[in-house]
């Protein structure tokens, strides 16, 4: 009897101790406030169980067995409870446990009926043990051994579905000490059925709450040094409580009960100073795994980055779209190491979305192989079709998944996608958006060897960075591929427009030609004489059509030019006599305008010769001298020739309207004349001066112009290439 006295004492002293230590730790924590409740149930049923042992009679006997089997009633309760908040379970339980809870409070109520516990009895030495009522038979299969074991099994649930090997450590002692526990308690119950076998076990009750509270100290299981430390502090309280159970006389007793308060309080100071330091050494130890972690990441993440860069400049190096495209699709696999990429991009009035490209590498090869069709053939409609590469341009959010059917099914059939997903090894999926200046314009499908729980946090913004990148790229490229199509357009038109000023100022030629001989014969009179007032109005008509000559002739120069029908022919020409017959025949124009025009050329500079072709030359000499004629209005116009070391330089100097300096940026351009030209002459087309550039580029020369303003006079200066001996 003794024996059954003394664990009964020493499981209510282990149980109120661990569960005041838990609870002092945390005591709004539900889990700590559970395990104070399961203790002072243990310590509820102990003490009680005490009273019971130690009672005189069969009526005192039978209370306190009632109130023992009280606190029983709720031992099995709060830990079923305690593993499910431990488990992370308890929000799936939530109405089971307000049911579970009704029922213990009407358990409660009928206790102390017959229905409960019916009496006491002799049973072997026990002179009052209990016998049980309906009720504690209904108690004992559903509550005790039902939850205990559903607990149990909870337990090992957690223990298979984890993947942390502390956690695993510590839910393998949990459900080692509930065993243990739940099996020394269940030993009290063979004697209420009349199976000799007594209640040996009652010292195993305190490994339940042991063993919670080392998994609610959460101090690392693995410790030997905290282990051993809590195993002496304990076999010391047990050994001194025995003591002061078995003392005979109060003295004694109160001895043992001074050495037992010290050991307890030496013995909480002592375990408290080892999980200190233990707790010290783990949180460094986990600091130095989140800095090793945090470093791995770094490490990752600027590696994704600068394959991010590298790639952004690969498919940044062209504007060809097909090109660009292509890049994109090989680089994900090239450059990341993925599996696969497939583009594809919204149609202009956004209700489809086809294929672009797709990588081209031994896997694609195969999925292309299985399809019926070609894969560019395989448009979606956003109105009829939920892939998950529609959803993330509907959602403008990253989709994932294990299956590639969730990607491309419809329109290629899910039994397609099955085979090829099989065929190839893909494991997940992920379709990033692609959006450029707020306008979803496609997505980019990723394939990948792993699954999608695999794929962290880091590499997905890695990912869609990169979608934001080749939204960039792929708007730059499809505005390069309008400009391009609209500068082959504008080419087309321009080779038309050469085509019919080619044709048409041939046409125009000889009708000129015609008008200027025929005003030429009838002022000489070849078809009579004609008065004096019709001689100067045929003279009009002379002049009009030799100006119209002029510009049909630039104009043919220019569509020459134009289409690169522009030869000369190099010949050995004397640059001041072509000079003195240009200067001769633009005397008269000069005359006209009171204009003193005068070529002046120094003996030694007679006979330079340049390399030139003779009818081009003169025709830059024409221009040069006559746009100097038209735009002085009162002055000279000075011409000269200058022998330099590798060149003939012609110069015309006149005290005309001079040049600005932002007509000058534009003076040798086609169509472009000089600002305030047009209120002194109307007649000027604006190619002369650009026909001269050409002209003298084709004989390697240059053709330049100098002026200090307007009003001020100009320079011209043309440089032609000497005549090699």
């Amino acid at each position: 009897m003794f024996y059954f006295i003394a664990t009964s004492l020493v499981n209510a002293f282990i149980a109120g101790l661990l569960g005041f230590l838990v609870i002092s730790k945390n005591w709004r924590d539900l889990a700590n406030k559970l395990f104070f409740g399961l203790s002072i149930s243990v310590v509820f049923w102990a003490l009680n169980y005490w009273q019971w042992l130690s009672s005189q009679n069969a009526n005192s006997a039978l209370v306190f067995s009632r109130l023992f089997s009280v606190g029983a009633l709720f031992i099995p309760i709060f830990y079923f409870h305690w593993v499910l908040i431990f488990s992370g379970t308890n929000k799936q339980y939530k109405t089971f446990l307000k049911v579970l809870y009704f029922i213990a409070f009407v358990f409660l109520s009928l206790s102390f009926s017959k229905l409960f516990i019916e009496g006491v009895g002799q049973k072997l030495f026990f002179p009052f043990w209990p016998t049980p009522g309906i009720l504690y038979n209904i108690y004992l299969i559903v509550i005790y051994f039902g939850l205990t074991i559903y607990s149990l099994f909870i337990l090992w649930r957690s223990y298979i579905r984890s993947n942390d090997s502390h956690q695993k450590a510590i839910i393998k002692y949990i459900i080692l000490g509930s065993f243990i526990g739940f099996s020394g308690g269940a030993t009290n119950f063979f004697l209420w059925y009349d199976i000799p076998i007594l209640p040996y076990g009652n010292i195993l009750v305190s490994f339940y709450p042991l063993a919670l509270a080392l998994a609610s100290f959460r101090h690392g299981l693995f410790n030997i040094k905290v282990i051993a430390t809590e195993l002496l502090t304990l076999t010391v309280w047990i050994a001194v409580l025995v003591e002061l159970i078995l003392a005979e006389t109060w003295e004694k007793r109160l001895l043992e009960a001074g050495l037992l308060a010290f050991v307890v309080v030496s013995g909480i100071f002592i375990i408290r100073s080892v999980l200190k330091e233990v707790e010290q050494k783990d949180k460094f130890k986990d600091l130095s795994e989140r800095l090793e972690s945090a470093n791995a990441q770094l490490k990752q993440k600027t590696l994704y980055l600068t394959t991010l860069q590298g790639f952004t400049h690969d498919i940044g190096r062209t504007l060809d779209f097909k090109e660009i495209t292509q890049k994109i699709v090989d680089g994900i696999s090239e450059k990341f190491g993925y599996l696969a990429g497939l583009l594809l991009l919204v149609s202009e009035d956004g209700k489809m979305i086809f294929p672009v490209t797709i990588t081209e590498n031994t896997i694609t090869k195969i999925a292309l192989k299985i399809l019926p069709k070609q894969m560019h053939e395989y448009a979606g409609d956003f109105e009829h079709d939920d892939t998950l590469s529609i959803r993330a341009v509907k959602d403008n959010a990253i989709q994932q998944s294990n299956a590639i059917a969730d990607f491309l099914s419809p329109p290629i059939s899910e039994t397609l996608c099955v085979t090829i997903q099989k065929a190839t090894g893909l494991k997940s999926g992920v379709a990033i958006p692609i959006r450029s200046e707020g306008k979803a314009i496609g997505v980019l499908d990723i394939f990948l060897d792993r699954p999608k729980e695999e794929i962290g946090g880091d590499e997905l913004e890695v990912m869609k960075t990169l979608a934001n990148q080749i939204g960039i790229v792929l708007k730059n490229a499809s505005l390069f591929e309008q400009v391009k199509e609209a500068n082959e357009k504008l080419k087309e038109l321009d080779d038309l427009k050469t085509d019919f000023i080619s044709i048409a100022s041939h046409q125009l030629r000889t009708p000129l030609t015609a008008i200027k001989g025929y005003t030429s014969m009838i002022m000489e009179g070849s078809y009579g004489e004609v008065s004096d007032k019709v001689r100067v109005t045929i003279g009009k008509v002379f002049q009009s059509a030799q100006r119209l000559i002029y510009i049909v002739n630039d104009l043919l120069d220019i569509s020459r030019i134009e289409q690169g029908r522009f030869t000369i022919a190099l010949e050995p020409i004397k640059v001041a006599n072509v000079l003195k017959d240009v200067v001769e025949e633009l005397q008269q124009n000069a005359k006209s305008k009171n204009l003193s025009l005068e070529l002046a050329v120094a003996p030694e500079n007679m006979e330079v010769t340049a390399s030139a072709d003779f009818n081009k030359i003169r025709q830059v000499f024409l221009n040069v001298i006559d746009n100097a004629i038209k735009y002085t209005n009162e002055g000279y116009v000075r011409v000269g020739v200058e022998k330099r070391a590798n060149d003939v330089l012609m110069s015309v100097k006149d005290s005309g309207i001079g040049i600005s300096e932002a007509s000058m940026k534009n003076l040798f351009q086609k169509f472009s004349r000089a600002k305030g030209v047009t209120k002194l002459h109307t007649d000027g087309s604006g190619l002369g001066l650009f026909i001269v550039k050409k002209i003298m580029e084709a004989h390697g020369g240059t053709v330049w112009a100098e002026s200090e303003g307007e009003g001020k006079g100009s320079q011209f200066y043309v440089s032609i290439p000497l005549q090699k001996e």
